[in-house]
């Protein structure tokens, strides 16, 4: 990915979402100079066979929801947004992704609840080459100030930097990298000698003198303002939870996969936790999509001329 963001898709398939959605779209387009396509999803209604759909119904809702974009759309041009509304069918995650990578889109923001994922959200993460933009509910800042990016000193784990480093760097934000050490663990059944005592508390310090060198080094490759945390906490996921609240950030970028992360796993434990209970906007570079089987559907794209 290079450091300039050009395009950035906004996938809706809840209307109620949109305004919330739109918001946090603006935060980031606006000061990278991005363009927006708003890509409606609109499920078909089915009657009672499971392959009818009736046609008076589906036109009703396919021109109600285009109808709500349109003003979403002429939202964002307003704000000097270059934006435009596409309908894509048949509303697949595999006819979006496809949609997203034809337009060399750099990132893709969805609506995400609070707490667990839909089935919907956690495909399109999990198939996904494209950085997610995963938008809370609550109400959006005019511009990103303080983003997070937890780091385990894996490749995959930095894979998350030029996409965090263009965002601060664009929106004048403070870029926060944290390591966490945790306390190695020692048997509960056994006593430790005093020899035990000493090599594990030796080990410790390294590994905390370790990270601070590790930050120091990213930090310094990095074109904008950053502020490092070292955290000794045996439990990670707290951690992070706590600095976010503690340093006020509002965005969080993460690697789905750490140096531990399993291919056959969408995201590594701690990434599943970040995702699912973060309170605050998350970004999810996928670095090791999956992917899908082959089909020969071709997605049939609807356009209404806005922006052109």
């Amino acid at each position: 990915m290079s450091e300039m963001l050009d395009t950035i898709i906004v996938a809706v398939d809840q209307l109620e979402d949109l305004e919330q959605v739109i918001s946090h779209t603006a935060t980031l387009a606006i000061p990278l100079s991005a363009s927006v396509v708003i890509l409606g999803i609109i499920e078909k209604i089915s009657g009672a066979g499971e392959q009818f759909t009736d046609p008076v119904i589906w036109n009703m809702t396919k021109s109600e929801t285009q109808a709500e974009l349109d003003r979403y759309a002429n939202y964002l041009q307003e704000q000097g947004v270059e934006t435009r509304l596409e309908i894509v069918e048949p509303a697949t995650v595999e006819t979006l992704l496809q949609f997203a990578e034809s337009l060399r889109a750099d990132l893709i923001v969805v609506a995400a609840p609070e707490e667990i994922l839909t089935p919907l959200i956690r495909t399109i993460l999990k198939h996904s080459t494209i950085p997610i933009l995963l938008s809370r509910p609550g109400q959006a800042k005019s511009a990103f100030s303080n983003i997070l990016v937890p780091l385990d000193g894996s490749q995959r784990a930095e894979s998350s930097l030029t996409l965090a480093t263009a965002f601060a760097r664009a929106g004048n934000a403070q870029l926060h990298l944290v390591h966490v050490v945790q306390q190695s663990q020692t048997p509960r059944q056994i006593p430790l000698t005093s020899e035990d005592a000493e090599l594990i508390q030796r080990l410790f310090e390294r590994n905390v003198e370790e990270a601070k060198r590790y930050l120091e080094q990213v930090s310094a490759r990095l074109a904008c303002e950053v502020k490092s945390h070292v955290i000794v906490d045996g439990k990670v996921a707290s951690s992070l939870h706590n600095l976010i609240s503690q340093e006020n950030i509002d965005l969080l970028i993460l690697s789905a996969h750490g140096h531990s992360g399993e291919p056959q796993w969408p995201f590594g434990t701690i990434a599943d936790n970040l995702i699912n209970y973060s309170k605050v906007p998350i970004i999810v570079v996928q670095d090791l999509p999956a992917l899908f089987v082959k089909q020969t559907v071709e997605p049939k794209r609807l356009h209404n001329g806005i922006g052109r």
